[in-house]
């Protein structure tokens, strides 16, 4: 096992993403039916995603932290791109289960880049999350600038 800096974010939400180092790529997020659990099918809630260089290239071991709060609890929760197998989601993947019910939220939810080294290299992006079995699963991709 590797060791992780546990990154903190030193930025607040803002509207402005100016200065981030990546951006939201074109065409996210998206909502998809759960097709990664088919097991437990709308009794799951979650969001994944991948990150890519600026030449679209997958990058891993960049840190993902989403916090906030959904259906009543608290979030704060770590993952690591490449931590996910190639499949579902492809390389350099990241993913968060949620909860076991999809529910409505808006603006709850933060979702934050990190370098490998832990340091900063997005503001937090806010997402929103579906109550309906068909959009339970959000993917939401990043891409260098």
């Amino acid at each position: 096992a590797t060791a992780v800096n546990t990154p903190t974010a030193t930025a607040t939400a803002t509207d402005s993403h100016a200065n981030d180092l990546f951006a939201v790529q074109s065409g996210s997020p998206v909502f998809l039916t759960n097709f990664a659990h088919p097991t437990e099918a709308c009794a799951w809630a979650g969001v994944a995603g991948q990150i890519f260089s600026s030449a679209g290239l997958p990058l891993t071991d960049y840190i993902v932290k989403l916090e906030g709060t959904y259906n009543g609890a608290a979030l704060d929760m770590i993952s690591v791109t490449g931590i996910v197998a190639n499949n579902p989601y492809g390389p350099g993947s990241f993913e968060f289960v949620l909860g076991n019910t999809a529910v409505d939220s808006q603006n709850l939810i933060t979702i934050q880049l990190f370098d490998p080294n832990g340091v900063e290299v997005t503001s937090p992006y806010t997402l929103n999350t579906s109550s309906s079995c068909s959009q339970n699963l959000q993917i939401i991709n990043f891409k260098q600038k």
